[in-house]
């Protein structure tokens, strides 16, 4: 038998480069691919976000109860005859209509304010009319509507702790779209239908405030948490706003074991996310409302490509 042929030190070298390389290029390719497919969820993300945030908005100012509220704040004769001159017969008459209101919007409770912010006319989804007499004239909202603004506004109740969405419109003087306000009506919807507009979304989908609050969501265990740590400082202010009843006193809201890394990405203990945000037209001046989309990446079908 021959003897065997012994390979040079050189040779064995260049093979061992040559594995080297060739793993490397495999590596690379399959980096590529596992990018290439993370990107496509993020544009899916993104796309999703967008329709989420459009049905929100559908809801709010774009919607009917806000178009129904700037109507009447416009042309109908009851309220501003009711806000010119109070009388029983008067105030029946925008009751009546209230009521017609609340059983084709299912609002929780309509109401109207004089220019004080005092409210002259007031009508709950069960009948009660208990809230007329308060006084709302410290209210963001109905600041915003006296100066010819329509506005919505989350709130939570102090009281019940229930959430809800306001929705304020100008009564003005005439037809006019910028004549002076003679009051503000107030439409309140529960916020249920906010929760309602994200469920179709398969991975946690919140609507978070300016500070973090998770106002809603498809995950009602995530609902009146924050998102991110909010200083002790903002908190009493929040506390003393009371736009989130009592939910900033004491220790505050309860911390979701997130961990945002600005809008790109999030993870806790047992998930890794991608994270997609868009933001809304309401206006805050802590800044601006969100919706956040994520998509849990430890799942099975993204598990075998993750790049980490």
């Amino acid at each position: 038998n021959p003897p065997p042929v012994r390979r040079s030190r050189r040779a064995r070298l260049l093979d061992a480069l040559v594995l080297c390389l060739c793993l490397g290029l495999s590596w690379g390719l399959v980096r590529q691919v596992q990018l290439g497919q993370l990107q496509d969820v993020e544009a899916e993300l993104r796309s999703d976000v967008e329709h989420s945030r459009a049905k929100i908005e559908a809801l709010s100012y774009n919607g009917t109860v806000m178009g129904s509220a700037q109507w009447m704040g416009l042309v109908d004769d009851g309220v501003k005859r009711l806000l010119r001159q109070q009388s029983p017969d008067k105030l029946r008459d925008v009751l009546a209509t209230f009521r017609t209101l609340i059983q084709e919007f299912h609002a929780s409770n309509i109401t109207l304010l004089d220019k004080s912010g005092v409210a002259i006319a007031h009508l709950s989804q069960s009948g009660n009319t208990q809230g007329m007499g308060l006084t709302h004239g410290t209210q963001t909202y109905f600041q915003l509507s006296m100066a010819g603004r329509a506005h919505v506004y989350p709130m939570v109740n102090p009281t019940s702790g229930a959430r809800s969405l306001i929705y304020t419109a100008p009564v003005r003087q005439s037809p006019d779209p910028s004549a002076a306000a003679l009051g503000v009506l107030v439409v309140e919807m529960s916020a249920e239908d906010l929760d309602a507009a994200l469920e179709e979304n398969t991975g946690p989908a919140l609507l978070v405030s300016p500070d973090g609050v998770v106002f809603a969501a498809n995950r009602e265990a995530w609902l009146l948490n924050v998102v991110k740590p909010i200083a002790a400082e903002r908190q009493q202010s929040l506390h003393e706003k009371q736009q989130f009843g009592q939910l900033f006193t004491g220790a505050g809201p309860t911390p979701l074991p997130l961990h945002l890394d600005g809008i790109v990405g999030a993870h806790d203990e047992q998930h890794r996310y991608a994270v997609s945000a868009k933001a809304l037209s309401w206006p805050d001046e802590a800044g601006r409302w969100q919706i956040l989309l994520l998509q849990d990446l430890r799942k099975p079908q993204f598990e075998q490509w993750l790049p980490w």
